[in-house]
């Protein structure tokens, strides 16, 4: 008979990176990580989620009138939500140019204080200039 445990014995299903439920909240952290960064897309999916139900659901009912309005305010919700995407985007990326300066390796603070230094042996060259 065997001494270890049943959760030793399986221990190694959920010791690899590919196992569902790793990935799975790994994506939710992603999901969490991105929704803080950019909170307006997950807004504007649901609403255009929620017309798209509604108007599915008043077709459904005979109600063409509020089933077309609908649509439309999918539209509408749709387009500003791949807005305010684009607009999130064009920000984190120009916010990412002033971060690709610093080599990774180096913390924010170490790289200021490199750069001080940098500034001071510079005019100190200048000054010596005639």
């Amino acid at each position: 008979p065997d001494s270890t445990s049943p959760g030793q014995q399986h221990g190694h299903l959920l010791a690899g990176a590919s196992h569902p439920l790793r990935e799975m909240s790994s994506a939710i952290e992603r999901l969490v990580e991105k929704t803080k960064k950019d909170p307006l897309v997950p807004v504007g999916c649901c609403a255009t989620v929620a017309c798209l139900v509604a108007g599915l659901y008043s077709f459904s009912k005979g109600n063409s009138n509020l089933s077309q309005k609908m649509m439309r305010a999918r539209i509408v919700a749709q387009g500003a939500t791949v807005a305010v995407f684009i607009t999130g985007a064009f920000a984190i990326s120009s916010m990412r140019k002033e971060e690709e300066e610093r080599p990774k390796h180096m913390s924010p603070i170490e790289y200021e204080l490199l750069k001080q230094a940098q500034l001071e042996v510079e005019a100190r060259k200048n000054a010596a200039k005639p």
